[in-house]
């Protein structure tokens, strides 16, 4: 489970973040992801709080709902036009956005169960468990000034 607590959720108290456990509230804070840093700018690091993944975003705009279950570990330095360029791509949401029936809504569809079939035929299971409905599409960062 990555380090997960059975049981440990978080909880608002008196305006507060606090955690609680089998119904106590228990005075933690995780060290190694609890910093000041607020989700106030574009171009921000943050990761998803006690997610054992690898999974990260980049903020586009100020994103203050991210202050409570993320936090802040980064900022993009160089290549700033290529996070908005990737941006502006068309993505694509798991469902049809016109009218059922329609001819574009049938494209669509013929779409998806064509890339679904495809992936399935490719062995790439997260398309029918975890993902299902889901084009998937994977991004690599490499040269990200870590040593």
């Amino acid at each position: 489970e990555g380090g997960k607590i059975s049981g440990l959720s978080k909880t608002e108290i008196a305006g507060l973040e606090e955690y609680e456990w089998m119904g106590r509230v228990v005075p933690l804070s995780s060290p190694l992801e609890a910093n000041p840093l607020v989700h106030d700018s574009r171009m921000l690091l943050s990761h998803r709080k006690f997610n054992p993944g690898p999974e990260f975003s980049v903020t586009l705009a100020p994103a203050p709902e991210l202050d409570g279950p993320n936090t802040v570990f980064g900022e993009v330095l160089e290549g700033q036009e290529l996070i908005t360029a990737m941006a502006e791509l068309p993505f694509v949401t798991g469902k049809s956005l016109d009218p059922t029936g329609s001819p574009s809504d049938q494209w669509w569809q013929a779409q998806n169960r064509y890339f679904q079939s495809l992936a399935k035929q490719l062995g790439d299971s997260r398309v029918s468990n975890k993902y299902p409905g889901k084009l998937l599409r994977r991004v690599e960062v490499t040269k990200c000034g870590l040593a």
